[in-house]
């Protein structure tokens, strides 16, 4: 086995605990029947995410705050 599927299974393995300890969470404190609505919220988003971050732009420097978009890690580094 290679150190790539290693790392890849041990991350789906890591992933799939987080997920599983959200669910039992949600279904203690009874907030598994909000999943649906941040389901749609979620991809309402998504779907509007350009018009969401320019909102949040605008926002930002009417605040004073100077607000850089970076297109990759390094760039946002530099």
């Amino acid at each position: 086995m290679s150190w790539l599927n290693l790392f890849n299974e041990n991350v789906y393995k890591a992933t799939n605990l987080t997920v599983e300890k959200k669910h039992k969470v949600f279904k203690k404190k009874g907030l598994d029947k909000l999943i649906p609505q941040c389901r749609e919220k979620r991809q309402t988003c998504l779907e509007n995410a350009e018009k969401l971050w320019k909102n949040a732009e605008k926002n930002f420097k009417q605040n004073g705050i100077e607000v850089f978009f970076a297109q990759n890690g390094k760039s946002a580094k530099d």
